[in-house]
């Protein structure tokens, strides 16, 4: 469940998450676009516009093992992992972009205590205003 209440299905393909806006109390401060606890398969989607006051603009990933296949995330913005932020998380990311995210820490991907497995992902004009974060 989504801190909005909403149910992501195990796979979502062809669609844009847009204007997504996680601004309350935690968890509802998490996944501007999507926040996943099961282990979605995610298919030419494109995160865009998305904002978080704490982690994950466009996506937020905790204690899982999503696969994603051509996303996009495309000016999304959070404290932490402006795209994608990972809690807990090992991704399986293939032919993904990060373009123009910004964040506190991890521009377009912040990872905690998660080992992401990455196949053709490309990081462009994301940015971040610290480079190291010592309490992770």
């Amino acid at each position: 469940m989504t801190g909005g209440g909403v149910k992501i299905p195990d796979r979502l393909d062809g669609f844009t998450i847009t204007a997504g806006n996680a601004n309350g109390i935690d968890p509802s401060n998490t996944g501007g676009g999507m926040y996943t606890t099961n282990n979605p398969m995610l298919n030419d989607v494109t995160f865009k516009g998305n904002f978080a006051t704490s982690a994950g603009g466009g996506l937020y990933n905790v204690s899982n093992k999503p696969t994603l296949n051509d996303v996009a995330f495309i000016g999304n913005s959070a404290s932490e992992g402006g795209g994608m932020s990972n809690n807990s998380s090992n991704p399986m990311l293939t032919n993904l972009t990060f373009i123009g995210n910004t964040a506190q820490y991890g521009g377009g991907m912040a990872n905690a205590h998660s080992n992401p497995s990455l196949t053709n992902v490309t990081f462009t004009g994301n940015s971040a205003k610290f480079w190291w974060r010592r309490d992770v």
